[in-house]
């Protein structure tokens, strides 16, 4: 495919106050293909208009979007790969789940490696209100 982009969360330059009057790391979609930023109805070289977000999963949901457009009417097949997760101490599945929900990120490396393999678009989501318990020790 021709003119895909390459997206990566990246911070924004600078920092933006928040409601309380502190600091806040804000989060923007940058195409790494042509270093242009996502508005929130296409890209542009201008920084300053670039659509903040408070967390990179926050930016990863519109990432997802703006890319599957680039792939409309392209075949698709679905996968699943087991993730462990393991618990010490204490602590409700569901609360384990909300937690990880807000405290993790999954990563891609497409400034290394692309989109996907031969011309795909890889897109891996973790449903984490799907986990459910398989031991308890």
């Amino acid at each position: 495919m021709t003119n895909v982009p390459v997206l990566q969360a990246t911070p924004a330059f600078g920092l933006h106050e928040n409601t309380m009057g502190k600091a806040a790391i804000r989060f923007c979609i940058q195409n790494l293909v042509n270093e242009t930023v996502w508005t929130g109805h296409g890209f542009t070289s201008d920084w300053s208009k670039a659509l903040l977000y408070a967390s990179p999963n926050e930016a990863c949901k519109d990432m997802r979007e703006i890319m599957m457009q680039f792939y409309d009417g392209a075949p698709v097949t679905v996968y699943e790969a087991p993730v462990r997760i393991e618990v010490f101490g204490e602590a409700d599945m569901l609360r384990v789940a909300q937690w990880l929900s807000k405290a993790s990120v999954l990563k891609l490396r497409t400034d290394d490696y692309g989109n996907g393999p031969d011309g795909s678009l890889v897109l891996p989501v973790i449903h984490w209100a799907e986990m459910v318990k398989v031991s308890h020790e």
